[in-house]
C-alpha cells in the first residue's frame, strides 16, 4: 500500500491546466487539499467568465514559477503576468517570471510557442525546450521546495536557471529570460 506524503506536493500545468494550478494553489486548503510548496504555471490561461483573478491567497511560503513563450500567441502572457503580480504576498526571491526564447540557429529549431512544453507522439518530438526549460526547472523547483537543493536551477535569475544547453557545434542556445518584472 502507497501512502502519498502530503508534505511533498507541487502542481504544474499547461494552458488552462496552468490557470487551474494557480487557482488549486489558491483554493486547497479550504477544499482541503494538501497545500502545494511549489506552483509552475506554464503558459497560463485563466478564462474571464468564471475563473479568479486575484492570487493573493496563495500561501506567502509557496515557490512560484510562471513560464511563458515568447510567441506563444494562443495563451499569451497576460494571464501569466495577472498570476505574478497579484500573488505579491510571495517575495521575490521565491518567486519568478520565466520567457522561453526562440532559437533558430540550429536543427531541430526550438520555438518558443505554445506548444513548446507537449510532446506529442509522430507530431512533436522531446528537445531542449523540454529538457532545459519545462522539465529542469520543475525538477528543481520540486527539489528545492521538498530537500533544499537546485536552487540554482530553479530561482533567482542564475547562469543555470537560464541556461538552455547547447547546438551541436557548441554554440550556447538562446537563454531563458528570468524577471522579477514582466
Amino acid at each position: 500500500m502507497f501512502n502519498p506524503d502530503l508534505d511533498k506536493f507541487a502542481i504544474v500545468g499547461h494552458s488552462l491546466g496552468g490557470g487551474i494550478t494557480a487557482e488549486m494553489a489558491v483554493l486547497a486548503e479550504e477544499n482541503g487539499l494538501p497545500r502545494p510548496k511549489a506552483i509552475m504555471p506554464v503558459q497560463p490561461f485563466i478564462r474571464n467568465d468564471t475563473m479568479m483573478k486575484n492570487f493573493h491567497d496563495i500561501p506567502a511560503t509557496t515557490l512560484l514559477l510562471v513560464v511563458v513563450g515568447e510567441n506563444d500567441t494562443i495563451a499569451g502572457n497576460f494571464s501569466a503576468k495577472l498570476i505574478f503580480y497579484t500573488s505579491d504576498q510571495i517575495p521575490f526571491d521565491q518567486k519568478d517570471f520565466i520567457i522561453q526564447r526562440t532559437d533558430r540557429y540550429g536543427s531541430p529549431t526550438l520555438i518558443a510557442d505554445h506548444y513548446a512544453p507537449v510532446c506529442i507522439p509522430n507530431i512533436s518530438w522531446v528537445d531542449a525546450m523540454d529538457y532545459y526549460s519545462t522539465w529542469k526547472l520543475f525538477d528543481a523547483l520540486t527539489d528545492y521546495a521538498f530537500y533544499g537543493t537546485n536552487h540554482e536551477f530553479c530561482l533567482g535569475n542564475t547562469p543555470e536557471q537560464r541556461f538552455m544547453g547547447y547546438w551541436s557545434d557548441g554554440t550556447p542556445v538562446k537563454e531563458l529570460t528570468v524577471t522579477d518584472n514582466p
